[in-house]
């Protein structure tokens, strides 16, 4: 362990990376990202969970979600993430994050090597079918509401670090191929 007497904060000594969770509303992105942090956190890693939907209540709240707005969030939590690296602070990214432009901004931002891109590829089929918050269900019938790949464009990540389909893989399985990328 070390004390950054500049901070005061004790941490580990690993390299801390970004972990960025990348796929439909309702793929398991949020369920995933708790299951690595508790993992993580169980053997003493510091770790934060950025998340879509706690960004829209908070930070992002000013964002209409429109095609304007669409690269913003990547921008600041790419920001956040090279700040809670930087701190030794492992983060674990939760966000629909539906253009390749934005993707590739983040990733220059946090690092290319700090940045493991993982696709989230459950099928839009099974995301409507647990839609617990009624996303689809309403977007269905507002077409302002702008749902990403049911009003507004989703780029599908080409060449993701990994690529992790929810309905598929147990939570479990899911969590020990995320921590491959961490394994001092």
């Amino acid at each position: 362990m070390n004390l950054n007497l500049n901070t005061g904060i004790t941490t580990l000594s690993a390299t801390p990376i970004a972990w960025w969770l990348i796929g439909l509303s309702e793929a398991g992105k949020t369920t995933l990202a708790q299951a690595l942090a508790f993992d993580l956190r169980s053997v003493n890693r510091p770790v934060y969970i950025v998340d879509g939907d706690e960004l829209r209540r908070g930070i992002l709240k000013n964002l209409v979600f429109g095609t304007a707005d669409r690269e913003e969030p990547y921008l600041r939590v790419a920001e956040m993430a090279k700040l809670l690296n930087q701190i030794h602070i492992f983060i674990i990214v939760a966000l629909i994050s539906p253009t390749s432009a934005g993707r590739n901004e983040a990733s220059k931002i946090i690092g290319e090597t700090k940045m493991k891109a993982i696709y989230i590829s459950t099928p839009r089929n099974i995301c409507q079918q647990r839609d617990c918050k009624g996303r689809y269900a309403e977007a269905q019938h507002q077409n302002d509401l702008q749902l990403t790949r049911v009003h507004s464009p989703y780029e599908i990540l080409i060449e993701p670090d990994d690529s992790i389909d929810t309905n598929i893989l147990a939570l479990e399985e899911a969590v020990c191929r995320l921590k491959k990328f961490h394994q001092n």
